[in-house]
């Protein structure tokens, strides 16, 4: 008879635990009955020698009478904000004859991941009632069949909040409420609205517990913010609101002639107030319930056929002592690239090309998509020589230059020729393998635009897929700081990346997280920023606490190799009221940096863009290269710098300690 193999048995019993899980949450079940065909002859029993027996009774020892306990209902809970809800009670009734729940059979509670799963006696069977309770959220209740299917039933559920926030909204110059102030309350993804009454006051019910901002507006007044720590231990929140400033904003071209339908972006750095506008057909846009404290504001300017604004670099100066300031800006009119993208063999169109236009890799430029029939339109073009790439999986990415003229339509047809893969090593400076090391394309034909990057692996290896004919340069960057570089020339198919060797503290000099004007003593610079769940935060507001700050990125390789550490950091102290946790996120596309947080369950405080101010706070602590990790104490003096691996950990628990001896 054959044997079994032990490592087998272990590999087929996860395969089948797998599926399972996989068929009760809904996935295809067809995939659990291959996995048991493809296992049926190992099945059988073993006897103490090893052997193989086959599935009949003979040999087997008597059977004993035991009661069966099965898995009855799992499931999950999460919150609103879609991540696992951890310690929430659930309990299993099975109803009574007359539909009502009856007696608690079973009960369970969910993990740091929300995961449950109810356990009991293989006899429940019939109607029964789960019912969810934990505090700070509205219980739950869900009817499942027991025992009607082969497997048990598998219960999703969002806990909602059931949390009041009571305040009031005073007007500061006489201390008297405001009432008709329209309040709002946001969590996360999801907004709670109320309005003050005669007294001022406000009730916001059926918060979650966590984090929220609340923001006021009323009429003649400028926009107020106030963030709550904690809705569960916060109590009442007093918002007084100041007098509003107002500004007139026109847009002309050269010539003097109005623009209509510009967009406008406003931002007042200081109280992180963002605004989206538009210019009516006068090209006129009124700006209102601007903070009365305002200084200066500052704008982007968007239209297809002007050139419009990278960057915040349109400003306007509001005087303290005029309630209202007016001002024109003038834009450029711009140039259009009209083309189409096509297969350097075949001459057949191709669709979904990204076609980009400027001289680095940026979804801030002009750019656009190709159609079916692989035409692209580019709008906005500023006039004079512009760089074109083209980038489409399967293919080398194409560059060209091309002369655009104001209020004119350039052509380009691309062909796009077949791609190589460029196979590589990265070692570090012994010459062993540097793994987790990322690996990326900096210049190609004189730009900054081939965007090309990967990782390595645990053999340091890594691969480049959809590279140019021709030569470009690569760069690489281990977790620890150190750097390299090197050129692949158009007959490579592997390079070598050899490392310098690491900085003293995984630093850089010119590198990745360097931050030379600001050393461990030395005071923190301050900033101010407001999280991607809209909660402001600042060095004076957080005075008293230790703080880890980390600039960081999606796209930048050592930045995800330390994320374990970063968790691991956030599991052990993220729960205490003298820790906070900012990332500091310098991506450029919030959609992406939302899902790979979530993903990752990165739940701590997160920043985002021009809006909330992280390239500010980047420039305040002098960031040049990320990742770059900043540990500040309570006192607001810089601990650590630079702050990775493992150790990380252990270097917040002596900042903790030592400010709770003190």
């Amino acid at each position: 008879m054959p044997t079994h193999d032990p490592i087998y048995d272990e590999h087929r019993a996860e395969l089948l635990s797998t599926a399972t899980r996989a068929c009760l949450k809904g996935r295809s079940r067809w995939w659990l009955l291959m996995v048991l065909a493809a296992t049926a002859p190992c099945l059988g029993q073993v006897d103490e020698s090893g052997n193989a027996n086959a599935s009949s009774d003979q040999g087997a020892p008597p059977k004993q009478d035991v009661v069966a306990t099965v898995t009855l209902v799992e499931g999950q809970v999460v919150n609103h904000i879609g991540a696992g809800e951890p310690d929430v009670t659930i309990t299993l009734r099975v109803k009574n004859a007359d539909g009502s729940p009856g007696d608690v059979i079973a009960a369970a509670t969910s993990d740091k991941l929300g995961d449950f799963q109810i356990t009991g006696p293989k006899t429940a069977k019939g109607p029964a009632v789960v019912t969810f309770s934990k505090a700070g959220f509205a219980t739950a209740a869900r009817h499942v069949e027991l025992g009607a299917h082969e497997y048990p039933p598998f219960v999703d559920l969002e806990m909602e909040g059931n949390l009041p926030l009571i305040g009031a909204v005073h007007d500061t110059r006489n201390d008297k409420p405001v009432s008709g102030a329209s309040v709002m309350v946001k969590a996360v993804y999801r907004e709670w609205t109320a309005e003050t009454d005669e007294k001022g006051r406000f009730t916001v019910k059926g918060l979650p517990p966590g984090e929220a901002m609340v923001i006021v507006k009323a009429e003649g007044y400028g926009r107020e913010q106030r963030a709550v720590d904690d809705v569960a231990d916060f109590g009442e929140i007093v918002v007084p609101i100041k007098p509003e400033r107002i500004v007139h904003i026109k847009t002309v071209d050269e010539a003097g002639e109005i623009i209509p339908r510009v967009t406008v972006e406003c931002f007042d750095r200081p109280r992180q107030d963002f605004r989206t506008l538009m210019t009516d057909a006068t090209g006129r846009v009124t700006i209102r319930s601007l903070h009365f404290d305002a200084e200066v504001l500052e704008l982007r300017l968007f239209h297809e056929d002007y050139v419009s604004s990278m960057d915040f670099d349109r400003r306007i100066e509001i005087s303290p002592d005029e309630v209202e300031t007016s001002q024109d800006f003038v834009m450029k009119e711009a140039g259009r690239i009209v083309g189409r993208v096509i297969d350097a063999r075949s001459r057949e169109p191709l669709g979904g090309a990204r076609v980009i236009v400027g001289t680095e890799y940026s979804d801030y430029l002009p750019h656009d998509h190709t159609d079916f029939e692989g035409g692209f339109k580019i709008k906005g073009v500023a006039p004079g020589k512009a760089v074109v790439t083209v980038h489409r999986s399967g293919y080398a990415p194409e560059l060209h230059e091309i002369e655009v003229r104001a209020g004119r339509e350039a052509r380009l047809e691309v062909k796009l020729q077949p791609p190589r893969v460029v196979k590589g090593v990265v070692l570090d400076h012994d010459g062993d393998p540097a793994s987790g090391a990322f690996v990326y394309a900096t210049r190609w034909r004189e730009y900054a635009t081939l965007g090309l990057r990967a990782v390595t692996g645990d053999n340091g290896v890594f691969e480049i897929y959809d590279a140019p004919g021709d030569g470009f340069e690569l760069s690489a960057m281990s977790a620890d700081r150190a750097t390299g570089e090197c050129v692949v020339k158009p007959d490579d198919g592997e390079v070598k990346i050899t490392l310098s060797e690491p900085p003293m503290g995984g630093r850089a000099g010119g590198g990745p997280g360097e931050s030379a004007a600001f050393k461990v003593g030395d005071p923190a610079p301050d900033f101010a920023v407001t999280t991607i769940n809209n909660v402001e935060l600042s060095l004076a507001n957080l005075k008293g606490k230790t703080i880890l700050l980390d600039f960081w990125a999606t796209w930048c390789g050592p930045c995800v190799v330390d994320l374990p550490n970063l968790l691991a950091i956030h599991e052990a102290y993220g729960g205490r009221d003298d820790f906070v946790m900012i990332g500091v996120s310098l991506d450029r596309n919030e959609s992406d940096l939302r899902r790979f947080i979530d993903k990752h369950r990165m739940n701590w405080h997160q920043v985002f863009g021009d809006k909330g101010g992280a390239n500010a706070a980047a420039d305040a602590f002098g960031v040049v290269g990320i990742p770059a990790v900043f540990l500040i104490a309570p006192d607001g003096k810089i601990v650590a710098t630079d702050l990775h691996g493992p150790g990380g950990k252990d270097r917040v628990a002596d900042v903790l300690e030592r400010n709770e001896a003190s």
